[in-house]
């Protein structure tokens, strides 16, 4: 720059081009270039001087009012600061050097910096700088987008709320504005970034922005994969039967879990996540359940082996879960433990389908040698009680109108009432008629169910608050309840019915093979005695109708004798060989002897004699028949016999047998043997009375004994 272009310098432009080389260079801040920026700026303070001085002289000028003196004043100043000027004009050259080189050096910074967009902005938010990373992440080019608004760049919701405005007064206000959210490409995709927005200043003047942003899709994807997985987890370990996972750091004593792990020991989901120590965590174990843990966990330190060991865990409801615990110590480089991690599943319903069956093998064996039903519903109320945790069990006998239960002894849990006596069916609620038709009655909660919630006061009284009734039937009929109580609110699960059903079917096998066993020993008493009397009886048909010679009336008689003793017990056979209808009996041994119909006439009530009775009554009516058949009523035609039964008002069972129509009839000068095996068999077996009267126009025969003589198959054996 020569004298003549210095002379022509307006002082303002020059002001100006030293205000912009300033800002460059504070703008460059590149420590390189310090000390030719140091240098510049002294030369640009002589320049202000100089300035100041022009800017003196142009105002001489004018108040000369001539342009000759104004010209001649400006060649003066010019000669009087050539040196000066020349080297402001040197300086200038060095400094639009610097600047270009520091400039270069700045662009090169910023376009190597591809993982980032750099985009400065103007206080409107107009773009003024786009680096090479703000290319290859958002796709514009730099001159595509300079003089563009930096809106471009976000979504068409956050523009519509006016989000790069909120950026930038946020920014302006704490002095940065970060953001993560979605953000545009050049060709409409879009992309996650992290982003953080700054004001940019020059001589501590906020002249625009700086943002600066970075392409984060990959891992927020990534993020919202493992947020996905996390909740399918979280989901699958409530829905499954795994617990959770925990890290047990040595050195610090604390155990890292997840919520699940947490929440069935009972600890704040939050505090496991940042780490409780194990006593967290083994005081709420099962105290029979923790010295095996802790010998299990001792030998797995000591010599490596897996980890693996089931115990239980107190719940808030006082029940109890039943865990197994698997895991793996980690050690350094010298083998000192640092790291127990591992994993826990829950084995509840497997360990109670064990004690379940346990119970059941234990019924079995406990019931193989009880010989009393009371003994054995008594071992159920036990058994029920123990393995279901509960407080009262017990068996109840209905009375026949099915609206008492007599207990005869419960089992209970220790400080429970006993509620062994009679107690009312309608005291307790209204399941009754559920009972009676044979349905199981489960109630969780007494206070909540409408069958019992109006009889609360009883129950508050015997502790009851759930119940689960089993209703033991015989023939249609309601004959006992085993009975289930607790006193808090059970939920009574699928399982547990399932089993106090099994142990109740079993408990009635249990009873059914007792009361068998009984009547197969009755059965084989009475057979015996039956055999014997049998035996003997046909001893003494054998010695009368043999005594004198065996002729061949007397083989007949025999054999007609011990046909009348089959026909009886095909009767009684028909009965069950326990008792048998008197109609029954008197059709069975009339029958051999009955030509016809209009023979004999049978009539009485309808009433059941003992298998002794019926045999010997069927001997006797067989004598009766065969001498009616010889000598009397049954020996002519029209001949005709009644027979008849009744219970008189002493409680005597009486049988009336009487002729008519046959020969006269006359008194025997001995008694046979027919009459004495009538005296026997009625009278001496059985403890009645035989009266025989021989009136001419027909025998009539009256047999009168006891009814519990001819009833009691206990008596009569």
């Amino acid at each position: 720059m020569d004298n003549q272009e210095l002379a022509g310098f307006d002082a303002d432009a020059l002001r100006d081009e030293i205000v912009r080389l300033r800002s460059l260079l504070v703008q460059a801040g590149i420590d390189a270039e310090r000390a030719q920026a140091d240098a510049a700026l002294s030369v640009l303070g002589h320049a202000d001087a100089f300035a100041a001085r022009h800017a003196n002289t142009r105002k001489a000028e004018e108040q000369a009012g001539s342009a000759a003196e104004a010209a001649q004043g400006r060649y003066d100043l010019v000669e009087a600061h050539r040196d000066e000027l020349q080297a402001l004009n040197d300086w200038l050259g060095q400094i639009g050097a610097a600047l270009s080189l520091s400039e270069a050096r700045y662009r090169a910074i910023l376009d190597s910096s591809t993982d980032y967009a750099i985009i400065a902005t103007d206080l409107d938010g107009v773009i003024t700088t786009w680096n090479e990373g703000a290319r290859q992440i958002l796709g514009w080019p730099e001159e595509e987008l300079l003089g563009t608004r930096a809106d471009i760049i976000f979504t068409p919701e956050d523009r519509e709320q006016r989000r790069p405005q909120t950026e930038m007064s946020l920014t302006l206000r704490d002095g940065r504005a970060s953001d993560e959210r979605w953000h545009m490409r050049k060709d409409g995709r879009r992309f996650w970034a992290a982003g953080l927005l700054m004001p940019l200043k020059v001589d501590g003047e906020v002249r625009g922005f700086l943002k600066i942003l970075r392409d984060r899709t990959q891992e927020r994807e990534a993020e919202e994969h493992r947020r996905r997985i996390e909740e399918r987890l979280e989901l699958a370990l409530g829905a499954a039967v795994m617990v959770g996972i925990w890290d047990w750091e040595f050195a610090t004593d604390l155990i890292y879990a997840d919520a699940n792990f947490a929440s069935i020991y009972g600890i704040d989901p939050e505090l496991a996540g940042r780490g409780a120590p194990l006593a967290d965590y083994t005081h709420r174990f099962h105290p029979d359940d923790l010295p095996g843990f802790e010998l299990a966990l001792k030998k797995t330190l000591e010599d490596g082996t897996p980890f693996s060991h089931e115990y239980r865990v107190l719940q808030a409801d006082d029940s109890f879960r039943w865990l197994l615990a698997r895991g793996n110590v980690v050690r350094d480089a010298d083998g000192t433990p640092v790291r127990f991690p591992g994993a826990s599943i829950d084995i509840t319903d497997r360990k109670l389908a064990e004690d379940r069956q346990a119970a059941l093998v234990e019924l079995s064996d406990r019931f193989r040698d009880v010989e009393d039903t009371a003994e054995i519903t008594a071992i159920t109320a036990q058994v029920l009680g123990r393995v279901l945790r509960l407080t009262r069990g017990g068996y109840g006998s209905v009375d026949p109108t099915g609206s008492f239960v007599e207990v005869d002894r419960d089992w209970t849990a220790s400080d429970v009432q006993s509620i062994a006596g009679r107690h009312r069916f309608a005291d307790y609620g209204s399941f009754n008629e559920d009972l009676r038709k044979g349905r199981t009655v489960v109630i969780d909660d007494v206070e909540e169910d409408p069958r019992t919630s109006s009889d609360l006061p009883r129950l508050r009284r015997l502790g009851i608050r759930a119940l689960f009734n089993v209703p033991v039937m015989e023939h249609g009929r309601l004959v006992g309840i085993l009975f289930l109580h607790d006193n808090k609110v059970r939920h009574w699960s699928r399982a547990k019915v399932d089993f106090v059903r099994d142990v109740a079917q079993r408990t009635r096998d249990a009873v059914e093979r007792l009361r068998a066993e009984d009547h197969q020993r009755l059965l084989a008493n009475e057979l015996q005695h039956r055999v014997k009397n049998t035996l003997a009886m046909i001893q003494a048909i054998a010695a009368q109708t043999f005594k004198d010679a065996a002729t061949p009336e007397a083989q007949s008689a025999f054999a007609n004798r011990v046909v009348a003793l089959a026909h009886a017990n095909d009767v009684l056979t028909k009965a069950g060989w326990t008792a048998a209808p008197v109609e029954d009996v008197v059709t069975g041994a009339t029958i051999p002897h009955c030509a016809g119909p209009e023979r004999f006439t049978l009539s009485g009530p309808a009433i059941e004699i003992a298998a002794r009775a019926a045999l010997a009554m069927t001997l006797a009516l067989h004598e009766l028949c065969t001498n009616a058949s010889k000598y009397g009523a049954l020996s002519v035609e029209g001949g005709h016999v009644t027979i008849e039964w009744e219970i008189d008002a002493e409680a005597n069972f009486q049988l009336r047998w009487r002729e008519r129509g046959g020969p006269a009839v006359a008194v025997p000068t001995r008694k046979g043997f027919g009459t004495r095996l009538l005296e026997r068999s009625l009278g001496a077996q059985l403890g009645g009375s035989v009266n025989i009267d021989y009136a001419p126009e027909g025998v009539t025969c009256l047999f009168q004994v006891p009814l519990v003589a001819v009833q009691d198959v206990v008596g009569a054996a």
